[in-house]
C-alpha cells in the first residue's frame, strides 16, 4: 500500500512540474502551494512569497467577493 501511495505521489509531482499552467493550491482559506511558474506570472522570483496568503490575492477587485463565497461555500461542502 506504501508503494501505490509513493507512485501515486511521483505521478502528481511530475503532472504538476509539467503543466504549462500557473497552479494554486488553498486550504482553510490561505494559499498552501504555489507553482514556481504560477508565482512568477504575479511577478515573483518565488513560490514561497504567496503561501499563507489569501487566493484571494490572486483575482482582480471586480471578482473577489464571488471567489470568496466559492471558497466558502466550498469549505462547507
Amino acid at each position: 500500500m506504501e508503494e501505490s501511495l509513493r507512485e501515486s505521489e511521483e505521478r502528481y509531482r511530475i503532472l504538476v512540474e509539467l503543466s504549462p499552467d500557473a497552479i494554486y493550491i488553498h486550504s482553510d482559506g490561505k494559499l498552501v502551494f504555489s507553482k514556481r511558474y504560477g508565482a512568477k506570472l504575479l511577478g515573483a522570483d518565488r513560490p514561497k512569497i504567496f503561501t499563507a496568503g489569501s487566493p484571494l490575492i490572486l483575482c482582480i477587485r471586480t471578482v473577489q467577493e464571488i471567489v470568496r463565497k466559492r471558497i466558502e461555500y466550498g469549505s462547507s461542502a
